[in-house]
């Protein structure tokens, strides 16, 4: 397993604000209600943090 890390936005607040739910397959299967509380603290976080937004992924690295 292989854990990769890159840089999303440059800004929590540009991701907060260039966020589209239907761009994103597991956005879509979230019920109305936790999309709006996870934006709710996204935004709340995009005024509070800087540096970039970082996110990784777990990669299965056959040889």
């Amino acid at each position: 397993m292989a854990r990769i890390t890159y840089d999303t936005a440059d800004a929590a607040a540009f991701e907060a604000s260039a966020l589209r739910r239907e761009a994103h397959t597991p956005l879509q299967l979230m019920r109305d209600d936790a999309h709006a509380a996870a934006l709710a603290r996204l935004r709340k976080a995009a005024h509070r943090e800087t540096g970039p937004v970082v996110d990784a992924l777990d990669l299965f690295v056959l040889t």
